[in-house]
């Protein structure tokens, strides 16, 4: 059985598919431009349609109808036509993503509460995912007679915790970053702490530090789980736990919550390859997604997008520009506080661009593509262009300042600038309302390659959590028939 709930007039997930990849290359003059360097490729005159300009007048749409654009798709009548266009068709070519799904729905019913003693430090927005996650794979486990859970890209091992202490699951928690998992074992013996008196419900919990390979195997990734521990006892705990009751090995499931990039293909491929009978998995993070082509413009294999043949076959190359819009959450920018503070960030940054591009700033084999900036602290927002520069140019290394580059510089440039600054916020909304589609592509790519893998697996792509509270809210569900 095949499940996946597609938008009208769509039936057909290959066809779904073929209409995403014909309308993202239909926009791909919005979707490849770099935002930071919207100023210095001047993108507003050579490329963007001059019609939809007006939307820069706060007379036409002000700061605020754009937050509302982009979350509710709401458009004036006096709109161009093909604004009014673009913005139904992104909002109807994606995948339907409220849960509404009545399988999911007949899953989670019984999702437990959860105990106070498990969920301290977790967040609203942990708390609801693992809740409904946690209560999904409890009863994909327990129907189709699962001894042990892995869970990829496991973290600070919220979801593992409920499963264990909640459900009575036994659960190896994998992840490669060394101080997650540390802080994963902290939290897990705290909770054994707080519930010593009550019985046991019979799981485990094991946390491994080990990276997941995109070519390994899941049973290599099994015999790795053992001797990536560096306590004997647990090394021979987890080793039995591999080996399964019987000695036989032992009825998986696989399951992520929020796998980054790459980490989701890597599951597809252990779950369609090795002896894991439940894949449960919710992706994110597509800007850490693979996408590799040879000279002949074929994907290269391992690589994290495409999987399939049918999207294979669109040839659709998003790169990373468009799968960092993906990223975007627009569902929460008319209600989120202080969202417009966005806008102002991605103005600096393309700002930022121009000074070094027209100051030299760059070494001599470097090109703009190459300035990443990354996470800056607090100390360089609220206080002005200038301030923000300083602190980017020295996350950079670049000299500063220097004869020709001085604090007043900097400021010339604000001030010359500033009526330019609605421009980034138009271009950024109407770029980023593309992200639901990007998703969409990424997500039916997923299935269709467990769908083309083996028709006899029961597959299904499923929203779990409301959008506005978990953006990233799509299960990808696949079952393997009962072995006889």
């Amino acid at each position: 059985m095949h499940s996946v709930r597609l938008p009208e007039p769509h039936t057909d997930a290959a066809e779904y598919a073929a209409a995403l990849g014909a309308f993202l290359k239909n926009h791909a003059w919005l979707l490849d431009s770099h935002a930071v360097d919207f100023f210095v490729a001047d993108y507003w005159s050579a490329v963007f349609p001059a019609e939809w300009r007006a939307l820069k007048d706060e007379g036409v749409c002000t700061t605020q109808e754009l937050l509302e654009l982009a979350t509710y798709g709401r458009v004036r009548p006096d709109w161009p036509a093909s604004l009014r266009e673009f913005v139904e068709r992104t909002r109807a070519v994606a995948l339907p993503r409220q849960p509404e799904d009545a399988w999911v729905s007949s899953m989670v019913a019984d999702a437990r509460p959860l105990d106070a003693r498990i969920v301290y430090g977790m967040k609203p927005k942990k708390r609801i995912e693992v809740q409904s996650l946690s209560a999904l794979i409890d009863r994909l486990a327990r129907s189709h007679r699962i001894d042990s859970i892995v869970d990829m890209g496991a973290g600070q091992g919220y979801l593992d915790a409920c499963l264990v202490y909640s459900y009575g699951h036994t659960v190896i928690g994998v992840d490669d970053d060394m101080i997650q998992t540390c802080g994963a074992k902290v939290k897990s013996d705290r909770i054994e702490q707080r519930m010593a008196n009550q019985p046991r419900t019979g799981g485990r919990l094991f946390h491994v530090n080990r990276r997941v390979e995109p070519h390994e195997s899941f049973a290599m990734v099994m015999q790795g789980l053992a001797d990536a521990s560096d306590n004997e006892a647990e090394r021979c705990e987890i080793a039995r736990v591999v080996a399964g009751r019987d000695g036989a090995g032992a009825r998986w499931l696989l399951c992520g919550l929020h796998t980054c990039g790459d980490l989701a293909a890597a599951m597809i491929r252990q779950f369609l390859t090795g002896d894991a009978s439940v894949l449960c998995g919710v992706g994110c993070c597509y800007n850490h997604v693979t996408e590799q082509y040879g000279d002949e413009g074929d994907p290269v294999a391992g690589s994290g997008y495409p999987l399939s043949h049918a999207v294979r076959a669109l040839g659709v190359q998003l790169g990373f520009s468009a799968r960092m819009v993906a990223c975007q959450a627009t569902c929460r920018w008319a209600e989120q506080p202080g969202a417009s503070d966005n806008f102002t960030k991605h103005f600096w940054r393309a700002l930022l661009q121009l000074v070094i591009v027209e100051h030299d700033l760059l070494p001599a084999a470097s090109d703009t593509a190459s300035i990443i900036v990354g996470r800056l602290g607090r100390g360089a927002f609220g206080h002005g262009f200038a301030t923000y520069a300083e602190h980017a140019l020295k996350r950079l290394g670049i000299a500063y300042p220097t004869a020709t580059l001085t604090r007043s510089v900097l400021e010339s440039y604000a001030e010359r600038f500033a009526s330019r600054e609605k421009e980034i916020a138009v271009v950024w909304t109407l770029r980023s309302m593309l992200a639901e589609a990007i998703e969409s592509l990424l997500l039916i790519d997923r299935y269709l390659h467990i769908v083309e893998a083996d028709p006899r697996l029961e597959v299904r792509l499923v929203p779990v959590f409301d959008p506005v509270d978990s953006p990233r809210n799509m299960a990808l569900i696949a079952i393997k028939p009962s072995r006889q």
